[in-house]
């Protein structure tokens, strides 16, 4: 909504071109492909499919893990999003992370970093990230409430970041970092669920 009014008609056929795919916020967004009748110019677009619609693989798009050095604090949502909106190089988006809340401070920031991804599943992720240095680890995954993040096996806080992602902060070394999808309704739910069948078996054996 932020790019503009979208294309969309009645059939999805009918998106000849979207005209906002060289925005960076489409690679913020993580979007690996771009669908398009009309063909699309750019250096980082690679077309790997062309039959009754184009199908372009975006080169630029944002890492789905990356380790922020610098950050600033934008409490409000609305004023990180006009900021974001204001970048013209996927590049600067990679400078500084916005972050709602302040973090305790880094110290002596990393120059170097690798991550290596153990395992990603729907409500389940986790990588092995290792640096020279602190650091913000960005995720290019929402922050739905209900999710939850263990660092060597802690429970730690995530950081919003830019607008509506997931962000940690590291320390030097080598970390397990996992996230796991464990919202409150759905411990109650087990809660509620054990209850009624242990009541259930009970009153099997008392009949």
């Amino acid at each position: 909504e932020k790019l503009g009014p979208l294309p969309f008609s009645h059939s999805f056929f009918q998106l000849h071109r979207f005209p906002y795919y060289n925005s960076p916020l489409i690679d913020l967004l993580n979007v690996k492909y771009i669908l398009s009748n009309d063909p699309l110019p750019g250096d980082f677009l690679r077309l790997v499919y062309d039959g009754e619609i184009k199908i372009y693989q975006n080169l630029r798009l944002f890492p789905r893990a990356y380790l922020f050095t610098d950050y600033q604090v934008i409490p409000d949502a609305g004023q990180q999003l006009n900021q974001l909106a204001q970048v013209k190089e996927v590049n600067d988006l990679k400078r500084t992370a916005l972050l709602q809340k302040s973090p305790p401070p880094l110290g002596e920031v990393a120059k170097t970093w690798k991550t290596q991804w153990l395992s990603y599943e729907p409500n389940r992720l986790s990588l092995e990230v290792t640096l020279d240095g602190s650091g913000i680890l960005f995720l290019s995954e929402v922050d739905y409430p209900g999710w939850k993040a263990y660092l060597d096996g802690k429970r730690i806080k995530i950081y919003r970041a830019n607008t509506l992602f997931r962000s940690i902060v590291l320390s030097q070394g080598t970390h397990r970092l996992e996230m796991r999808y464990e919202p409150g309704s759905f411990k109650w739910g087990l809660l509620v669920s054990g209850g009624a069948l242990l009541i259930s078996f009970l009153l099997i054996l008392l009949m």
